[in-house]
């Protein structure tokens, strides 16, 4: 499966805090118009074997914000590509398996027709994911995400693991 879209800016991107603008990566939105482009593909292997592999991949173009600090060039994100490999593997138990290999890599910002300090990067992370049947119809997945390489320009704030839960229906 492959798809073209668009991201349409809804957010506002001038809110200010005591009269003062507050950062680009702070605002609910970003102003600007970005391209986006992705495709998925999947293999199962049944009935010799219950694993199905996967890729996914998009990239985003993205805008810029001409109104985000008024007059100084606008601001915009770096573009974006997302790359994940993963599989699944299916029991006929309580408890199926998953894990998924991802790769984010992100350009930095600019403002102002200038680099952005301190934005931008590679992420590689990890995710095991295991999913519990509850029903026929509904499945509770629980996933962990953990970084296993990062190569960030300058000092960010990233996150060290992610933790969710998801509770999923199937319709017949």
């Amino acid at each position: 499966t492959i798809g073209l879209g668009t991201k349409i800016p809804f957010g506002s991107s001038s809110n200010t805090d005591r009269g003062i603008l507050l950062p680009a990566d702070m605002q609910p939105g970003t102003g600007a118009w970005d391209g986006i482009a992705w495709f998925y593909a999947s293999q199962g292997f049944l009935p010799t074997m219950p694993l199905t592999v996967y890729v996914v991949g998009s990239g985003r173009r993205t805008g810029t914000n001409e109104r985000y600090g008024s007059g100084r060039g606008g601001y915009s994100f770096g573009n974006e590509g997302l790359f994940s490999l993963g599989g699944g593997y299916r029991t006929d138990g309580i408890m199926d398996y998953s894990l998924t290999l991802r790769a984010r890599l992100a350009g930095a910002d600019r403002f102002d027709n200038a680099v952005v300090p301190n934005t931008g990067g590679l992420w590689l992370t990890a995710i095991p994911g295991l999913n519990f049947k509850i029903f026929d119809q509904t499945v509770l997945r629980g996933t962990f995400q953990f970084p296993i390489y990062r190569r960030l320009t300058g000092v960010q704030l990233t996150t060290s693991f992610v933790a969710s839960a998801a509770v999923l229906y199937t319709f017949n």
